[in-house]
């Protein structure tokens, strides 16, 4: 049985050696000459994203405010609509929203809390303007936020109100 045991201690020994050996750190690595390269051709062009400082403006009757957009695809989606005019309902007490025409690309994610002057896209047409800072478990892709946010609520109301967005 000891002369069985040895045996298979010894076999198990042989077999492992090279794979431990193969391993090895102080073996050099391989040069790139050695490794095949990928062929040249045509790079995938970058998503089109809006400039980094992108603004637009948003009006509720006299009232303007500048929205600083985000760097996605919703965001460029959103800019390629402008400008444009819609009546906005009152939800809550701390949003505005308006389904979008047509539907727009998504990356949502749980913001936790959502602030003053947040614009977001709540799930693929429904466009949110918040004017009122609170906690949330929904998700949204956010499209920009308004920089100034001091009058927004004021501007906003509690009721439905008519709202312009266009190219600064």
């Amino acid at each position: 049985m000891v002369r069985t045991c040895m045996t298979l201690a010894t076999m198990f020994s042989l077999l492992l050696t090279p794979a431990i050996t193969a391993c090895a750190p102080d073996e050099a690595p391989e040069t790139p000459s050695e490794t095949p390269q990928p062929e040249p051709g045509p790079q995938p062009e970058p998503e089109p994203g809006p400039p980094e400082e992108s603004r637009i403006r948003l009006r509720v009757g006299s009232a303007a405010f500048t929205v600083r957009l985000r760097d996605n695809a919703a965001a460029v989606a959103f800019l390629s609509l402008l400008p444009l005019t819609v009546e906005m309902d009152d939800l809550n007490g701390n949003e505005k929203y308006r389904y979008l025409p047509q539907p727009l690309p998504t990356t949502a994610t749980v913001p936790g809390t959502i602030l003053t002057g947040d614009l977001m896209l709540f799930g693929t047409d429904c466009l949110v303007l918040f004017y009122e800072t609170f906690r949330t478990t929904y998700r949204y892709t956010p499209l920009g936020r308004v920089e100034q946010t001091e009058g927004l609520a004021e501007a906003l109301g509690r009721g439905n109100v008519e709202v312009v967005f266009e190219s600064e």
